[in-house]
């Protein structure tokens, strides 16, 4: 994706994530500029959401920055699926591909192909954004300065 288009997904992201016309009216006065500013916002909106979404969030980027190889939207919704205390893939755990994408507030896409869709992150400096910012959390977590989201 083109970097120009990027910080504009970025930004119709941060949009669609207010839930009133006062706040959308809001972030528009504070919409970032620079691509590494839409990316630390993205990073605090995936932060501030609830516990479970936060936690699936952090699964996601495992999954996609661990992989060998680009997984298919199939195979990142079984893997998440996957549940120790089952032998197979409870097709009720599949989440939903919007929610997927959603909870990682943009940084993460999918892209159409001839098996349904690939999904990786919208670039690769996203996996430094990513990695940064997990280790200042888990550092604080650590040190109980910070507690759990």
């Amino acid at each position: 994706m083109d970097q120009r288009f990027l910080l504009a997904k970025l930004q119709m992201d941060l949009l669609a994530a207010q839930t009133n016309v006062k706040a959308i009216r809001k972030a528009l006065d504070s919409l970032p500029q620079e691509l590494d500013e839409a990316y630390d916002d993205a990073v605090k909106r995936i932060k501030a959401q609830s516990n479970e979404d936060w936690l699936l969030a952090q699964k996601i980027f495992s999954w996609i920055t661990n992989a060998f190889r680009t997984l298919t939207l199939v195979e990142l919704q079984h893997a998440l699926a996957i549940a120790p205390e089952v032998p197979y893939i409870d097709e009720e755990a599949i989440i939903n591909d919007e929610i997927l994408t959603s909870v990682c507030a943009g940084l993460v896409v999918i892209v159409a192909d001839a098996q349904g869709g690939l999904i990786q992150l919208v670039r690769m400096c996203v996996i430094i954004i990513i990695s940064e910012s997990i280790l200042k959390m888990y550092r604080l977590l650590s040190t109980g300065i910070f507690p759990p989201p």
